[in-house]
């Protein structure tokens, strides 16, 4: 499969890692290593996460988990490519990324 990590995804490490670097943990280049493990993890074995449960039923939708920075990885199966949509802290509201399915299209 081929793995497309859209460039909202790419802006939502980025933002991301700046928060933690300005919190004064430096721990942006952390989640930026992380990001890049789940990237792995996922174009290894889409299928092996879960299903999200805020996305739409007649896509297959699913999330990588993050555990040390509690962010959501979010992508999209299509046909023979993985759209990578958003990478979300766990607490934001939930289907807040569905709006970028139609950029997967």
């Amino acid at each position: 499969m081929n793995l497309n990590v859209l460039p909202h995804a790419i802006n939502d490490v980025r933002s991301a890692s700046r928060q933690l670097n300005g919190s004064g943990r430096n721990l942006g280049r952390a989640l930026k290593s992380e990001f890049g493990q789940a990237l792995l993890a996922i174009a290894a074995m889409p299928r092996l996460y879960s299903p999200v449960e805020d996305g739409p039923a007649n896509r297959e939708c699913r999330e990588f988990y993050m555990e040390r920075f509690k962010n959501r990885v979010i992508y999209l199966i299509q046909d023979d490519t993985i759209h990578v949509l958003a990478v979300f802290h766990a607490t934001r509201m939930p289907g807040a990324w569905r709006r970028r399915l139609d950029d997967a299209s």
